[in-house]
């Protein structure tokens, strides 16, 4: 009996369908390996603070925009929303605040009692912002003095503090 050297039509076809299988799945599984997921290096936290339900940390990718953060977070009814640039990007670490209807707000940090945001009258001047706000024992009251020029809606302000033996009464 004569041994033939050839398969049969249905095998090779059987063994075309299964190259071409195994070329498919080597294309599918490279375009996922080369495939860049996020990680959490390419997540960004911003902070929302202000006219919110509840101050949070937020986690967003990079280039979001005030919107995409307001998207994520209950205002309150007092929250004057169209006095924020919407579409600007937020950065990385940023403290975003949700300024109050007829009121100039700022967030306020570094030698202070309390850390946060403070509402203060509209034109409102760092002199204001001395008489409301409660310092620590070593915030540099004179440097805060000497400041005249008027605040500006959500700026984040550092109060620094005294160093070595230079106090003052306050």
């Amino acid at each position: 009996m004569k041994e033939k050297s050839f398969l049969p039509i249905r095998e090779w076809v059987a063994v075309l369908c299964m190259l071409f299988s195994l070329a498919y799945l080597s294309t599918v599984v490279h375009k996922h390996k080369n495939h860049s997921f996020p990680d959490s290096s390419s997540i960004m936290q911003v902070v929302v603070v202000g006219e919110v339900k509840e101050e949070k940390t937020l986690s967003l990718p990079p280039g979001s925009t005030v919107a995409d953060a307001c998207a994520k977070i209950t205002l309150l009814p007092t929250a004057q929303i169209e006095a924020l640039a919407l579409d600007a990007k937020l950065k990385e670490g940023q403290i975003l605040i949700i300024p109050k209807r007829g009121a100039l707000s700022v967030y306020l940090k570094g030698a202070v009692k309390q850390e946060g945001v403070y509402h203060l009258k509209e034109q409102a001047t760092f002199k204001d912002l001395y008489e409301s706000a409660l310092f620590t024992d070593m915030a540099d009251i004179k440097a805060l003095k000497r400041k005249r020029r008027k605040l500006l809606d959500g700026e984040t302000i550092t109060i620094a503090a005294v160093r070595g033996e230079d106090t003052q009464e306050g």
